[in-house]
């Protein structure tokens, strides 16, 4: 009786608070509304801004946006949290991003506070924010923010997408 009520439980909470379908060529999950929109919208730029298994980098963690659309990550880290990459990774990262001739990377506000700094190219890994910053544009913002350029840390989700510059 424990179990079944537990169970029907967590399905409620789960079915509350997880109630934006999301669905992409490569599967479906169900995501909190707060997030879900950006996420979709960010999933059509790249279902129409790209082709398919064209390289999208997503930065710092969001992999699964270019699995969800058929499109690769280029990087050897698909996730980067803060102590993961030596400084040579950062350069390799880099190189990886000018090689693969990577048109798009998107940047999610998906602050690092648990692993002690919050914010990607600011905080952590500032010399592939850096380059990120100096080789590209910012043309989208994925999310109902009042900021032209917002920031990771920021209290609205987002995603931004930025655009090679040459």
């Amino acid at each position: 009786v424990t179990v079944l009520v537990g169970a029907v439980t967590f399905g409620i909470r789960y079915r509350k608070n997880f109630n934006y379908e999301i669905r992409a060529e490569r599967g479906h999950f169900f995501a909190p509304r707060v997030t879900g929109t950006e996420i979709s919208e960010a999933l059509e730029f790249i279902r129409n801004s790209t082709q398919p298994n064209e390289a999208v980098a997503v930065l710092p963690e969001g992999s699964d946006l270019t699995f969800l659309t058929g499109r690769r990550m280029p990087l050897r880290h698909q996730i980067l949290i803060p102590g993961l990459m030596s400084e040579r990774d950062e350069q390799d990262a880099i190189r990886s991003l000018r090689q693969s001739h990577v048109r798009y990377v998107l940047i999610v506000n998906r602050p690092m506070r648990e692993f002690g700094q919050e914010a990607f190219g600011r905080d952590f890994y500032t010399q592939f924010g850096a380059w990120i910053e100096a080789n590209y544009r910012l043309v989208k913002v994925c999310g109902r923010t009042q900021k032209a350029n917002p920031q990771i840390g920021d209290s609205q989700f987002f995603i931004s997408v930025f655009e090679r510059s040459d």
